[in-house]
């Protein structure tokens, strides 16, 4: 996903180009055509030995992550990843194959063969594959401070690759203060579970971390709501959402002792909520429980992505409208508008001379007040039990998963300039109701 589409797009056009979109793929493809037209060839087309030269000239001003796949006519073919390693890649070859995927484990089950032996695709680099079967690593991009997405490790990616799985038991290690706190140290009346399937993992390493804080203690544990695998509801649009809400969730009955027991369920994020407050809550307080928390595995999402989800509309966050709402009831919305005045001034200038103009609107509640603010929006209408919600700090998550610094989502702290640039027009957006998307 590119951040600078629009530019790349005038670039193309001032040259001669005729392009149907403004899709990152017709763009991407129309930049290859371009160079490729301006380099040499042999009677057998593009000599191979200029794939790496056709790459540096084609990604020089891309801002943005990806992993680009692509292959000639004459048979060679190449795979690029962004110079910051935001977008996930993975190789292995051998005398047979050559794979490029952005799972290990995609790689691993396929070909049956162990984790040492598929390597990840450095950043800035590509993997070249000639057709006489020569492969080669070259690095195309300059170099530039990694930072590797953590949601990948969190949410997306398949969560029985083994480092991803020892992370998500980590998070849900890391949550165990926070959900003991909670409920009052009362365990005994506590049964936890999780939400989505995805959670699974992180629930597992919040039983296992209980079980060792709590020796001599009960412990009750259980599937109570169950999801309906084949459905998604993050990636359907929000009218889909809602009708399939009532066909993707149940709870198992007879585990909560109504008006007795604590219910906690772990989930591994919170983004926009409407799964929450529209299914997940009702659908729990059906068993009577005196109170239920929700532990997210990830910090409150902050920020919009423009690497690979889209999600670049502060309306689309709860944890946005929960800072515009404490920004209301503080009677300091002044902040806001001097934030928004500044961003429409930085969008005037060069992305690298921007700055990230909604970080002063965060940093200007303490974590748990913000947290605390969203549990009120996201509690629903006619609720019985009492309600909390617990997330993850910023801090426990770097700690969980070290090797994923990309973290804009939590912090604001873009991996390009060019998400600089998409947070200051997402708030602009934002403040002038326009609904568009922020690049």
């Amino acid at each position: 996903n590119l951040t600078n589409t629009g530019a790349l797009f005038d670039e193309l056009v001032e040259g001669g180009h005729h392009l149907g979109s403004r899709q990152d793929s017709e763009i991407l493809l129309a930049l290859l055509a371009h160079c490729l037209e301006k380099m040499p060839a042999t009677d057998d087309g593009l000599e191979s030995r200029d794939i790496p030269a056709l790459l540096r000239a084609a990604a020089a001003e891309w801002d943005g992550g990806f992993v680009i796949c692509g292959a000639l006519g004459n048979g060679d073919a190449f795979a690029l990843r962004d110079a910051a390693g935001i977008r996930p890649a993975y190789y292995y070859f051998d005398d047979e194959i050559a794979v490029v995927a952005s799972e290990r484990v995609a790689i691993q089950t396929t070909f049956d063969i162990p984790t040492a032996e598929v390597a990840e695709l450095p950043p800035g680099h590509a993997v070249v594959v000639l057709r006489n079967g020569d492969v080669s690593l070259q690095r195309i991009l300059p170099e530039a401070p990694p930072r590797r997405c953590v949601f990948e490790r969190i949410y997306f990616s398949r969560g029985n690759d083994a480092d991803i799985h020892r992370e998500r038991r980590a998070l849900g290690r890391a949550l165990v203060p926070e959900v003991v706190r909670a409920v009052d140290d009362d365990l005994e009346n506590t049964v936890f579970s999780y939400i989505p399937n995805t959670a699974q993992t992180s629930y597992h390493g919040l039983v296992e971390a209980l079980l060792e804080a709590y020796p001599g203690r009960r412990i009750r544990f259980a599937q109570i709501a169950v999801k309906d695998a084949k459905f998604r509801t993050f990636i359907s649009d929000a009218t889909l959402r809602r009708d399939l809400f009532p066909h993707v969730y149940d709870v198992t009955y007879g585990v909560v002792r109504p008006g007795v027991d604590n219910l906690v369920v772990i989930d591994d994020s919170v983004v926009r909520g409407n799964t929450i407050r529209n299914a997940i809550l009702p659908i729990l307080d059906r068993l009577g429980p005196r109170r239920i928390v929700v532990a997210s595995a990830a910090p409150p999402l902050c920020y919009p992505d423009c690497y690979g989800i889209d999600m670049a509309s502060f309306e689309q966050l709860v944890a946005f409208q929960a800072v515009v709402s404490l920004l209301r009831q503080t009677g300091d919305t002044a902040l806001l508008e001097d934030c928004a005045t500044q961003a429409r001034a930085d969008l005037a200038r060069p992305d690298a001379e921007m700055r990230n103009r909604v970080q002063p609107l965060y940093a200007r509640f303490p974590f748990e007040t913000l947290c605390a603010e969203i549990g009120r929006l996201l509690k629903p209408e006619g609720l019985a039990a009492e309600f909390a919600i617990v997330f993850q700090t910023c801090e426990k998550l770097a700690d969980c998963i070290p090797g994923h610094t990309g973290d804009w989502y939590f912090t604001g702290n873009y991996p390009t300039p060019g998400g600089t640039r998409v947070v200051n027009r997402a708030l602009v957006n934002f403040m002038e109701k326009i609904s568009d998307r922020a690049y």
